[in-house]
């Protein structure tokens, strides 16, 4: 009787062990394998090695138009969105600052305007923890434009605000704090780029232009550089012709350029953001067109440090795309967000790329319903998701003007469910095999 004992064991061990085990790699296969259907997605089955999964889609609005430019993390944890409402606020349209958890929900939102237009292009966070927003005011949608900036405390009460402007337009497109405390905040003066440094106070320190004769230039997007100095891109159009080129300049830490290109042939470019590569390069994405009237494209250009071009890739259909951000991803490749007509569910939709180190699609995909849902800004999050910010007319509580919007998009790319499987079943099967050999140890001992 006790000699048959450890048969029957172990014999039950291996039934257990084939019984356990198969069940253990089908769940690992299902979870390697599954690929989650989102009904927008472009071309899933060649161009979409990953799995995406939206995590949440957030609206935040009245009954008019509400809309966010920008988007950060903050220093506490959690979000802010940076744009402007008709809906709510002092006047007509007022800058708009909209604080909310990791998760989207709103902690506090705060308005800054007068009874004029207010608008809000950009916003940072201070090494204070308070805010800034930058963009222009005027007086009604007909009259000339000035450059607004407000400063906020922690709490969004307003600490400071500076606007410039004479008898032209002048507005601002993005700003950065520097290691000292100052803002430079670019934008456009008349036809010019247009560059100001402010201090911590409010107070303006300096104004420069940057522009050629005849030519209507305007500056979408400022960046640190690696070598401590400031980079920044934009548009110039040349007065009496249908051309338009990208245009970039970099300068020293004072605003003295360095490199002053333009980029463009025939084609009509516009360079409405940039990053800086580890190379120390340089990569602007925008649009591009055949000519003035003609559909744009997606657009995105390398250069090297001294300004030379690398490459260039163009993405689109038959209707009208471009791009208006950029962020790095950890493979050494780049996520692109912008806008698209050609594909997706509605008029206009969200467009996101993956592009490798040199400009190759990996994989695009569009969000957005029946109607015109933009993004304007894209960040990575701490867990590595990414979050969208822009406008939705498609959904939100009031349907027709347009809701501040964000979208959180978890990625999980293939290789590491893989990778992941491997190992689980190199665990098991090391587990199962250990099992074995001490059932027929222990088999052979009561022989």
């Amino acid at each position: 009787m006790f000699q048959n004992q450890p048969k029957r064991r172990w014999r039950i061990a291996v039934i257990l062990t084939i019984i356990i085990g198969g069940f253990f790699i089908k769940s690992c296969v299902a979870c390697g394998m599954t690929n989650l259907s989102l009904e927008n997605l472009i071309d899933q089955s060649e161009l979409n090695p990953e799995t995406i999964e939206i995590d949440f889609n957030r609206t935040y609005g009245g009954e008019r138009t509400d809309e966010a430019r920008s988007i950060i993390r903050t220093w506490e944890g959690g979000l802010a969105l940076g744009g402007f409402t008709w809906s709510y606020g002092s006047g007509r349209a007022d800058m708009w600052l909209v604080k909310t958890t990791e998760n989207g929900m709103v902690q506090r939102s705060k308005t800054y305007g007068t009874a004029d237009i207010e608008e809000a292009n950009t916003m940072i966070q201070t090494n204070d923890r308070g805010y800034v927003l930058a963009g222009l005011t005027k007086p009604d949608a007909s009259s000339r434009e000035d450059l607004w900036i407000v400063k906020t405390d922690f709490g969004g009460m307003m600490q400071w605000n500076l606007t410039f402007g004479d008898i032209g337009d002048e507005g601002a497109n993005d700003l950065l704090q520097t290691a000292e405390g100052d803002y430079l905040i670019v934008g456009y003066q008349y036809w010019d780029f247009l560059l100001l440094k402010v201090d911590s106070a409010g107070n303006l320190v300096w104004n420069k232009t940057y522009g050629a004769t005849n030519t209507d230039q305007r500056a979408y997007c400022i960046i640190k550089t690696s070598d401590g100095g400031f980079a920044f891109t934009g548009t110039s159009v040349q007065y009496g012709t249908d051309f338009r080129d990208a245009w970039f300049v970099k300068t020293d830490v004072d605003g003295i350029p360095q490199l002053n290109r333009s980029y463009g042939g025939v084609e009509v470019e516009s360079a409405l953001t940039l990053i800086e590569t580890e190379d120390n390069g340089f990569i602007l994405a925008g649009s591009i067109a055949s000519s003035y009237n003609s559909p744009t494209d997606l657009w995105i250009m390398k250069i090297d440090f001294n300004g030379s071009e690398q490459w260039n890739h163009t993405y689109g259909g038959s209707g009208n795309e471009r791009a208006l951000d950029i962020v790095q991803n950890d493979d050494g490749g780049y996520f692109i967000s912008g806008i698209t007509d050609s594909y997706g569910a509605g008029q206009v939709d969200m467009w996101l790329l993956n592009i490798d180190e040199f400009g190759n699609l990996q994989w695009n995909i569009t969000f957005g319903g029946s109607k015109t849902d933009i993004t304007s800004a894209i960040i990575q999050a701490e867990d590595k998701s990414l979050l969208l910010a822009g406008s939705t007319r498609s959904f939100g509580a009031q349907l027709g003007d347009s809701d501040m919007w964000l979208v959180k998009i978890d990625i999980t790319r293939e290789e590491e469910e893989s990778t992941h499987f491997l190992f689980s079943s190199l665990l098991f099967l090391g587990l199962s095999v250990g099992s074995v050999v001490l059932l027929l140890i222990q088999r052979k001992k009561f022989a």
